[in-house]
């Protein structure tokens, strides 16, 4: 009985029982998690862009409050699929600890993206919308490394 409660409260809320199967990228190799990664990451790319739009392009809303904003959204998207897909049965400790740690890595992101995105925009005269796309892309890698061996704190395995 222990053993199911303890799975009820490390699931986040909401989120359908994982199916029996788990995906072959969650227990096989880092290549296979950092794929799926990108692939989640990626998707995450839509509710994030289609806030910034509506926040900055459709009501005006100044780049850095929007960019903050639509982050939250995309945090939220990216760490429900991430639990769902490429870390199911590496969860240690209840989903809101890993929740918060996953918010915190991607908002400490933005301490790195906002000067950069604030560079492109203004002295590159980009679109706030492809200044973020770059950002994104070039953070991806840091993100997987700490999410991967910070969070649910997986490592290589050594045949």
């Amino acid at each position: 009985m222990t053993a199911s409660v303890d799975d009820e409260l490390s699931r986040p809320p909401m989120l359908p029982k994982p199916a029996v199967v788990a995906p072959a990228s969650e227990s096989s190799s880092r290549v296979g998690r950092f794929l799926l990664f990108g692939a989640i990451g990626l998707s995450g790319f839509a509710p994030n862009l289609a806030c910034l739009f509506i926040l900055n392009t459709i009501l005006g809303m100044h780049f850095v409050f929007a960019t903050v904003i639509a982050t939250q959204v995309a945090i939220v998207w990216n760490f429900l699929l991430l639990e769902r897909f490429v870390y199911r049965r590496a969860r240690t400790g209840p989903w809101f600890r890993r929740s918060l740690a996953f918010a915190a890595l991607n908002n400490a992101d933005l301490v790195l993206r906002i000067p950069l995105l604030a560079i492109l925009i203004e002295h590159g005269h980009m679109h706030c919308i492809a200044a973020t796309i770059i950002t994104l892309v070039a953070m991806f890698v840091v993100r997987f490394i700490v999410t991967d061996r910070g969070i649910y704190r997986l490592r290589q395995r050594v045949s």
